[in-house]
């Protein structure tokens, strides 16, 4: 099979993936707890994060980074993102074309410390969600455009 056909065939069962999709009724917990900027348990967020779906993972990953700023030492803030960064990036590798895993990580990347170096990926992100907006669950496209009023690299107006 050629390239452009596996290409189409991808392409084709995201859409269909992505059409049907109706997001879980932790999405609006979920994001705004990833949003919020208090100390909120890690524990509580993924007790309901399964961890069986790729899904469940991708959101592991991005939360556990966020999270790393509140532990306690710099060693071990560094241990905690690193094992969330290697969860997230693990399913955007193995689903490049799954839209919410890389907003997700655009979301991560704008609010890290440039110390980590972790921020490669803002301006490919931001322009693949622009891209591929549209196959966003609406739940989830509000949650994009929401954000987009606060984000540096992505704005509401590329997204209508």
């Amino acid at each position: 099979m050629n390239s452009s056909l596996k290409y189409i065939i991808a392409l084709f069962s995201l859409v269909f993936v992505q059409a049907f999709h109706l997001p879980d009724a932790g999405t609006k917990s979920y994001y705004e707890a990833l949003r919020s900027e208090e100390n909120i348990s890690f524990a509580s967020i993924e007790s309901k994060l399964d961890q069986n779906t790729s899904l469940g993972r991708a959101r592991w990953g991005a939360f556990k980074m966020k999270c790393s700023k509140f532990e306690s030492t710099p060693l071990q803030k560094l241990e905690t993102f690193k094992q969330g960064r290697n969860a997230l990036e693990q399913e955007i590798k193995q689903h490049q074309m799954n839209v919410e895993y890389r907003f997700l990580r655009l979301v991560i990347q704008e609010h890290v410390p440039s110390y980590l170096r972790y921020k490669s990926n803002i301006e490919e992100d931001a322009e693949f969600i622009v891209t591929h907006f549209d196959l966003l669950p609406k739940p989830l496209q509000g949650i994009v455009l929401n954000y987009a009023s606060k984000s540096n690299a992505l704005t509401a107006e590329k997204l209508q």
